[in-house]
């Protein structure tokens, strides 16, 4: 019995670091998303703005 108990602890350990690291990269790669869009969306703005001058 204290055996299955550690492997089972040992399996929701790697199964939550899996999650997690997902998590992790996955916000990561949103937050540089969303960073270049806003450059993107600034860029574009400013050429409008300079274009009705």
């Amino acid at each position: 019995m204290p055996a299955q108990t550690a492997v089972l602890g040992l399996l929701h350990m790697v199964c939550c670091a899996a999650v997690y690291l997902t998590v992790g990269l996955t916000a990561r790669a949103v937050t540089r998303a969303s960073g270049a869009a806003m450059l993107g969306i600034g860029a574009f703005v400013l050429v409008q703005r300079l274009a009705t001058l």
